[in-house]
């Protein structure tokens, strides 16, 4: 009997608490009044070189938009992969040795919740020893391709933005003859 009591008070498994709003299949319920509101911000800081001391640090911390991995792959595009090159890129020294590791480690702590399981899921497939600037953007794209739920995310989006550029260019210009070699007539 207390193993059941204590299993209610601390779900071993993760159960979902009681005041959780629930699908008609039993899953959390996403609530979109928080995909609306401005998103909340957390803090990422880490401990850089100091060139002013010898062998000393300096603490730097920066507010990004974290990423929960629940709103799909766009909301990290266009919050946090953005602010964390915005932000937290250029502060870094891109001829440190460990500059790689610690872009890895960064953008792993602009990220909560699955998201963060899927950038786990997504790192094992890039061993430390390997981890280059060049793996790490395409560890992002394995990861926005795992929280998009898709493979090839790259190639969709390209082609909508070909789309997008075709419908843009055609809705503001005149059509003009064009002859067979693409030129206008």
């Amino acid at each position: 009997m207390s193993n059941l009591l204590r299993a209610q008070k601390k779900p071993p498994f993760g159960w979902y608490y009681a005041w959780l709003k629930l699908s008609n299949i039993g899953e959390p319920q996403q609530d979109i009044n928080t995909g609306i509101r401005q998103p909340d911000t957390i803090k990422v800081s880490w401990d850089q070189p100091d060139s002013n001391r010898t062998g000393g640090t300096r603490a730097l911390t920066v507010s990004v938009v974290p990423d929960k991995g629940i709103f799909g792959a766009e909301y990290s595009l266009i919050y946090t992969i953005e602010e964390f090159r915005k932000k937290i890129v250029p502060r870094l020294d891109p001829t440190a040795a460990d500059h790689p590791q610690r872009l890895h480690d960064l953008f792993g702590q602009c990220l909560q919740g699955a998201a963060a399981t899927k950038w786990t899921a997504v790192l094992d497939k890039f061993p430390v020893a390997t981890r280059t600037d060049i793996t790490f953007k395409e560890a992002q794209k394995a990861y926005l391709e795992k929280v998009a739920e898709v493979t090839n995310l790259g190639d969709m989006l390209i082609r909508q933005l070909q789309i997008m550029a075709n419908w843009h260019i055609c809705s503001l210009t005149p059509m003009l003859p064009v002859a067979k070699n693409g030129s206008a007539i």
